[in-house]
């Protein structure tokens, strides 16, 4: 009997060898079990791993683009610094219908998610779109006090085969419109320069700031003539006595909030009104000055300056040098600038160094060119 040469199980046989006994297939049968165990094993944990991770999450509704979304602006604080704000982001597709997310925040027909919460930890988040989509993404920024503080939007069309990177600038919504004078003024004289400062806040929160750019002004000034106009104020000259108070209106547009509804409208500030003298007299008051204080651990110079008409200028010196100003022309990054918060007679101003004498000296002058000192003594440290 000739017998053909197989392979079977990695061994030839031939007519010269014996075929496997009944023990050594047995054995090889249990290798082999051991070896299917052992790719099972390998199986379930690729498999555990990969529902894991959620950097590339399955794509069941379409193909996903990677969107990466930062938030950037919103009120600012006394100090020109944000204020944090906890975002609640919304995604409407181009018929205005809002789209669903799962728990990993991938786009699904059905999904149950339709608002995204970003800590006011965190300024940014991502999310798993389709592709070939329209569409809009609508931002509301809240305060800790869950006041709706700040409003942005932005429109992108998901790319196929691309990640996407949107960001979106929180406006803060107009709340409180006011104008004050940069100095304390009582009273104004025919043809002095005036200088008023526009504030305006967001609803409810008269501690913070809606940024100068994120709104527009406008201004209308009885017996005065415009001189400059920006979103910080108004540079005016007063016009003649016979010819009334100095009357001035401000009108900020930008978004505002009307319940749930953010939109574009209108804020108006009270009118100010500031009168001359009532008899043409002759100023013959000095500016005061008071309640002088230095923080030397933060730098923060405050004090009271008043007069009986106005002030034209406070200065703060060490000896000769000049510390800090009201005057533009001398406003810098070495020589800070002295403000009046909400239009008073307080003033402060933060400085970027100690002083290297021992005392501080303030100085007011008025409309008549009147002028007060005072003098300030630093304690050793």
């Amino acid at each position: 009997m000739i017998f053909s040469k197989v392979e079977t199980a990695g061994h030839a046989t031939n007519g010269s060898q014996r075929p496997p006994a009944d023990h050594e297939v047995s054995l090889r049968h249990k290798k082999w079990q051991r070896g299917l165990v052992r790719l099972a094993i390998v199986a379930s944990a690729l498999f555990i791993l990969g529902a894991c991770d959620q950097s590339n999450p399955p794509a069941t509704d379409g193909r996903l683009v990677e969107t990466h979304l930062t938030f950037n602006g919103g009120p600012r604080t006394a100090d020109a610094v944000v204020h944090p704000t906890t975002v609640r982001l919304t995604v409407l597709n181009e018929a205005g219908a809002l789209i669903g997310f799962d728990a990993n925040w991938v786009q699904r027909a059905a999904g149950e998610h339709t608002a995204i919460v970003v800590p006011a930890s965190e300024r940014s988040t991502r999310l798993y779109l389709n592709e070939g989509q329209k569409l809009t993404f609508i931002a509301r920024a809240y305060g800790e006090d869950g006041k709706l503080l700040a409003y942005g939007s932005s429109e992108r069309v998901t790319t196929a085969g691309s990640s996407m990177s949107t960001a979106i600038e929180l406006q803060a919504l107009l709340g409180t419109v006011s104008l004050t004078p940069r100095l304390p003024t009582n009273y104004v004289v025919a043809g002095q320069v005036l200088d008023l400062v526009l504030s305006v806040t967001p609803p409810g929160r008269d501690d913070l700031i809606a940024p100068p750019t994120h709104f527009r002004a406008a201004y209308s000034i009885g017996n005065g003539t415009a001189r400059a106009t920006t979103e910080r104020g108004v540079r005016l000259m007063v016009g003649d006595r016979s010819n009334g108070d100095l009357m001035v209106d401000a009108i900020a547009t930008g978004f505002v909030a009307d319940a749930a509804v953010v939109e574009v409208g209108e804020v108006s500030a009270h009118t100010l009104v500031l009168p001359f003298p009532t008899e043409i007299v002759t100023d013959a008051e000095p500016p005061t000055i008071s309640d002088l204080a230095f923080d030397d651990h933060q730098l923060i110079f405050t004090g009271v300056a008043a007069d009986n008409i106005g002030l034209t200028l406070v200065e703060l010196y060490d000896g000769p040098v000049r510390l800090a100003t009201t005057d533009r022309e001398f406003i810098s990054a070495e020589v800070p600038e002295i403000y009046f918060p909400g239009g008073g007679t307080a003033f402060q101003t933060h400085l970027n160094r100690l002083p290297d004498g021992p005392t501080f000296t303030v100085v007011a002058t008025d409309h008549a060119g009147h002028e007060s000192t005072l003098d300030l003594s630093l304690h050793p440290r």
